[in-house]
């Protein structure tokens, strides 16, 4: 939880300066001191097999220990996974060869991806509001309780369920009046109010019966989503080019 309140305080735009001082000091060591221990180390097999093993401990982690992306284990592997990218990505730009595409839109697109959860992680918020049917609200709160308000108010128009034959209900949506705005929210499909902010529909008055007097919807404001998504979308694009012209020797 310590390195959680840290993590916390690296907001724009001091995420955006460390993360350049970062890149320009290990963009130094691979330039003028390729022959240290450390820089030859990050640029060996050994450093590339212990990232895919600390990929796979990572993900295992996040998968079956509650908070472990929030642990200092958790930050140490992402940090070593991300350093040995960053030289590997040094030394594919000055191959001799010329700049392989797909190892760079593989490699690259790993690291945005990566890159943008580990350091947008401190500006992402996520809200919870309960919006009632019969009067507007802009009142929410944050994942630790705390009461926000919203620029924009939200008051629930039409809500609409279905059931199935043991009466648990198997699918609902609700129509949201957001200010003048009229959106439909349904079960995991956001509704994009902004261009980094989405809507989701989380629950709803069950107790009302065919008179739901109230919804509730959690509202994700994630600035670094789309790069995030660009290194998806690189990565993608690295495996079909590799699908379709197959593996070469050395690619590494």
């Amino acid at each position: 939880m310590a390195m959680l309140s840290i993590i916390d305080y690296l907001k724009f735009p001091a995420n955006i300066l460390i993360a350049a001082v970062w890149v320009a000091v290990l963009l130094f060591l691979y330039c003028k001191k390729r022959e240290s221990r450390v820089v030859r180390f990050m640029l060996s097999k050994r450093a590339t097999i212990g990232s895919i093993v600390a990929i796979i401990v990572g993900a295992l982690g996040v998968a079956f220990i509650p908070n472990f992306s929030s642990s200092l284990i958790f930050i140490l592997i992402l940090l070593f996974v991300l350093n040995n990218l960053l030289f590997v990505i040094f030394r594919g730009c000055r191959d001799k060869r010329g700049i392989r595409l797909r190892f760079m839109l593989n490699h690259i697109g790993l690291w945005l991806a990566l890159f943008a959860g580990f350091i947008g992680a401190a500006d992402t918020k996520e809200l919870n509001v309960r919006v009632f049917r019969d009067a507007p609200t802009n009142e929410a709160f944050d994942k630790n309780g705390e009461r926000t308000f919203l620029d924009y108010k939200l008051m629930l128009h039409s809500f609409n369920a279905e059931y199935s034959t043991n009466g648990i209900p198997s699918n609902y949506e609700a129509r949201v009046i957001i200010d003048k705005e009229t959106a439909l929210l349904k079960i995991n499909q956001p509704h994009s109010h902004r261009l980094f902010e989405d809507i989701y529909l989380t629950d709803y008055d069950i107790a009302g019966g065919n008179n739901v007097q109230y919804c509730t919807v959690k509202i994700i404001y994630s600035p670094w989503k789309y790069p995030m998504l660009m290194g998806i979308i690189m990565m993608l694009c690295g495996a079909a080019m590799l699908f379709i012209q197959g593996p070469k020797r050395a690619e590494l």
